[in-house]
């Protein structure tokens, strides 16, 4: 029995009794007293007592957070027992859980609702456990969970997704345990891994893979532990085996710092490099890899800094470069395993120090930076991989300080301003690619501040106003797509002043405002049985002409035209109006 149920059933057996003849279904005091019973009312229940029993619908009540009273459950009782329709409400007054009881137990398929009334689960229940399938669902409508019950265990195919409707693992479960072969994904899709689970714990040999969706390698699990002499320490140290499979990297973490022997692996799952770490940083041995498993390139490194001769090597052990750092101090070049320049640049008494240069695989400059004890200070420039500059500025004490000017790929400015030790102030823009001005504004301690401008990407304004704590604050006017003048809104910490947005974002709704069609209101979504879900319109909805009168406007409820809707002319005089019932006219229509 939920939480939810004995409490109904615990308020129902708490309060005093009545007997007389049953005549179900009762749902008011007049059809109570005409079946002989008594109508019981609390702040917290009502409904009718027959034979000292509950019998008929009963209302159960709650308080909201302001301590409003408001309907929290109505349920059909039958001889003590509930036994019928069961619905259960949020404070807003929707829908949050339907479902069927069947002598005191649950029964059939129930289902659930998010508070802005988005589908959240549908599961089948017999004899007050669940059995059959289940289906739950993010407030995106974008399904999270689907597998099916036996008698309340999970069983059979199970899967997951991520928010985004991506597979996050699937696999099959046997008395509430995981077993079989399970694979899991990252969210943007790969598969990650995938091997056998023996009573819930990966056991067997596991397949790891890159986020490129190749095989990276194949480890060893014994009763949910990784094998081998690496991980195996780690685990005995109190440390967590970490895998990134982005950065195909792997190793042991003890709080969230990198201890112990650590490797990286090219994407075909070659061994890239090893290298010892301490509190962090690289303290030991490192060791880089060709491709093809030969050493590229042997090292020691202390305290973060390289240690002594460092070398390159190609795979017959021709030597590429080498490097010599003394106490701290020396000129450092790294290579590729083609021999092309890595990075190069100078050590002063274990900081780096002086300019700085990295370099793309295919040779080309990546950046260049500017350091001083071992932070970057003065000029930095990076590039794209073809060559254009991507981005220029200084530094002073690691922290971005003066002009900073970003560009696009077509070489022209994306964003341009001044940072006062890391912190934006002063005039900045933002341009659209299409050189357009995206937005113009002040920045006062990295937040945007006093009166901003933004344009749409054809040029024309798009809305003008004041930002306070980097936040929207006061009166702002916005424009369409076309030019014209939309609306005057006053904006308090951020959030826009309409109400039906409010309730919008309250109902985990995307507030829809399509500047070309002149059209604003709330949509949420719907499941649909293949492909991405259909977005459903609710609340208010408005239309504008293109002189900013009215043109239309009235209310939807899960896609349905409800309620009042009045259409104008462009003048502001009533063109019809009338009422709506479910998408059907209801009647009162005029004009």
């Amino acid at each position: 029995m939920t939480g939810a149920r004995a409490l109904l059933l615990g308020l129902l057996l708490a309060t005093p009794a009545l007997a007389d003849d049953p005549a179900p279904p009762i749902n008011d005091a007049a059809a109570c007293r005409a079946a002989g019973g008594r109508w019981q009312r609390t702040d917290e229940v009502e409904g009718c007592r027959l034979r000292r029993k509950p019998e008929g619908y009963w209302r159960f009540f709650g308080k909201d957070d302001l301590g409003a009273r408001y309907l929290k459950a109505r349920a059909l009782m039958k001889a003590g027992k509930l036994d019928g329709p069961h619905d259960e409400y949020y404070p807003n007054g929707r829908l949050r859980i339907r479902g069927q009881n069947a002598n005191g137990e649950e029964t059939g398929q129930w289902t659930g609702y998010h508070p802005g009334g988005q589908l959240a689960f549908e599961v089948e229940w017999l004899d007050g456990e669940r059995h059959g399938k289940l289906t739950e669902w993010y407030t995106n409508c974008q399904r999270s969970t689907a597998g099916e019950y036996t008698k309340g265990k999970k069983s059979g195919a199970w899967s997951r997704w991520y928010v985004n409707g991506r597979l996050q693992s699937t696999g099959e479960y046997t008395d509430d345990l995981r077993t079989g072969t399970w694979a899991f994904y990252h969210r943007d899709g790969p598969k990650l891994r995938e091997g056998p689970m023996v009573a819930d714990k990966e056991h067997g040999t596991w397949t790891e893979y890159s986020l490129t969706g190749q095989k990276w390698r194949e480890v060893e699990f014994i009763d949910g532990q990784r094998q081998g002499e690496y991980p195996l320490a780690c685990t005995a140290r109190g440390g967590t085996w970490d895998v990134d499979h982005a950065e195909r990297v792997d190793g042991c973490l003890v709080d969230e710092v990198r201890v112990g022997r650590w490797f990286g692996y090219y994407g075909d799952g070659a061994k890239q490099w090893e290298a010892d770490f301490n509190g962090g940083v690289p303290d030991g041995e490192w060791i880089d890899y060709h491709p093809t498993g030969e050493i590229l390139h042997h090292g020691e490194y202390a305290d973060g800094t390289p240690k002594g001769r460092h070398a390159w090597v190609d795979p017959k052990g021709k030597v590429y470069g080498q490097s010599f750092i003394n106490g701290g101090t020396g000129e450092w070049t790294a290579f590729y395993p083609d021999g092309k320049k890595k990075e190069e640049g100078h050590y002063a008494q274990g900081r780096r120090n002086g300019i700085w240069r990295f370099y793309f695989a295919d040779g080309g400059i990546d950046r260049e930076e500017t350091w001083a004890d071992g932070q970057r200070n003065g000029p930095t420039r990076s590039w794209f991989q073809g060559g254009d500059l991507k981005v220029e500025g200084e530094y002073s004490s690691g922290r971005r300080h003066g002009v900073w000017t970003a560009y696009y790929a077509n070489g022209r400015i994306a964003w341009q301003g001044t940072y006062d030790q890391g912190a934006r102030v002063g005039d900045w823009q933002l341009n659209h690619w299409e050189n357009f001005p995206e937005s113009r504004g002040i920045f006062e301690s990295d937040e945007k501040s006093g009166v901003w401008t933004e344009w749409y990407n054809n040029g024309n304004k798009k809305a003008e106003g004041p930002f306070e704590d980097g936040l929207k604050n006061g009166e702002w006017t916005e424009y369409w797509y076309s030019g014209e003048k939309w609306r005057t809104v006053t904006y308090e910490h951020g959030v826009d002043g309409d109400p039906a947005r409010q309730e919008c974002e309250a109902r985990d709704g995307e507030w829809q405002i399509d500047p070309e069609k002149r059209q604003v209101g709330c949509e949420i979504c719907r499941p649909t049985d293949e492909g991405p879900p259909a977005p459903v319109r609710v609340g208010p909805w408005t239309w504008w002409h293109p002189n900013g009168q009215l043109e239309r406007h009235g209310e939807y409820e899960q896609g349905q035209r409800e309620g009042q809707w009045q259409a104008l002319y462009d003048n502001g005089q009533a063109m019809v109006e009338g009422i709506w019932s479910g998408d059907i006219e209801s009647g009162g229509f005029s004009g």
